[in-house]
């Protein structure tokens, strides 16, 4: 772990704590390779299709999200440059849900904020630069 603290992963890495596969039946994993595999680009065309016909409607949602992440991380340098990217999951979470919520796609997008406030108030090795 030192080890790849002392090589900048903390600013590179999104941390992800409190999670775990405990109870998920190993077969789910396999079905999603074999999914995977047989579906692999396209979702992609369907995505373009859609998108063009809706993109108007997320031209700020990606600042507002940058913002109301970068506000999240106070003082963390670390974690402000990773609210960038992490603004960028989320954002493409909700188009993903929106684009695609008659097939049924809804992904939990609110945990993403809760796994981003955790990460500011438990991961010390996100903020070395002020921990040092």
């Amino acid at each position: 772990m030192e080890y790849t603290n002392a090589q900048g992963a903390a600013a590179r890495l999104i941390p992800i704590t409190n999670f775990s596969t405990r109870g998920i039946d190993s077969k789910y994993f396999k079905s999603y390779d074999k999914y995977l595999e047989k579906y692999y680009g396209t979702i992609g065309v369907e995505f373009i299709k859609r998108w063009n016909l809706k993109k108007e409607r997320y031209k700020h949602r990606f600042e507002f999200l940058e913002r109301q992440y970068t506000e999240a991380s106070l003082t963390n340098r670390i974690l402000k440059r990773i609210a960038s990217l992490f603004s960028f999951i989320v954002f493409i979470a909700e188009v993903l849900n929106d684009l695609f919520k008659d097939e049924g796609l809804d992904m939990p997008v609110e945990d993403f904020l809760e796994l981003f406030l955790t990460m500011c108030a438990e991961n010390s090795h996100t903020d070395r630069l002020n921990n040092a």
